[in-house]
């Protein structure tokens, strides 16, 4: 899927997903369950925010993302994020910033 020219979502196999808002300024996409990557070209006009149950990720520099979004036996939901290059913020402005390599669930 084209998010903006040069950046794209990569859905896997029965991914339940959904744009939040579509604005270039403001771009939001959830994650119901599945997976996604994101290959993103970010700058201070775009990112691209991932909702996913129980976590907001904030996708602020240019690079590759993966999302997972999985159920659990007892029925809870866990996400989490992969930052293969790029930088990545969990939560607020006040949370954990994720670098290449790094990953939160």
């Amino acid at each position: 899927i084209l998010l903006n020219p040069g950046s794209y979502a990569r859905l896997g196999e029965n991914t339940e997903f959904e744009f939040v808002t579509t604005s270039l300024e403001n771009l939001k996409v959830n994650i119901k369950r599945g997976s996604a990557i994101f290959e993103v070209l970010a700058d201070n006009d775009f990112r691209v925010a991932v909702a996913a149950p129980n976590a907001d990720f904030y996708l602020i520099k240019s690079g590759v993302y993966r999302v997972n979004v999985s159920s659990t036996e007892n029925g809870a939901t866990t996400a989490g994020l992969e930052v293969w290059k790029g930088r990545a913020q969990v939560g607020d402005g006040a949370s954990e910033l994720l670098k290449n390599g790094q990953s939160a669930t």
